[in-house]
């Protein structure tokens, strides 16, 4: 499957990196990971949300959804503001 990042998810990397450089590589690495997508334990489908799918990294919550052979990330939000 192949990965495509939206600009809302590249932009909001780049606000963490400023404050954990660290933290944001992990979310990269996380993020490249969804390729296995059904051997990852905490992928799920929400219901009445879009985009349809999310994964838990620590305090944040990576949205995508998933069409054809493509895995479009689209956000990136801290556990708090992440389904306001």
């Amino acid at each position: 499957m192949k990965i495509i990042f939206e600009k809302k998810f590249l932009k909001q990397i780049e606000k963490i990196k400023k404050f954990d450089e660290k933290l944001s590589k992990k979310i990269f690495y996380w993020s490249y990971g969804l390729e296995n997508r059904p051997n990852i334990k905490n992928c799920k489908k929400l219901t009445n949300f879009s985009p349809e799918y999310r994964v838990r990294i620590w305090d944040y919550r990576i949205f995508f959804d998933i069409s054809d052979d493509e895995i479009i990330i689209q956000d990136i939000k801290h556990r708090k503001d992440a389904y306001k």
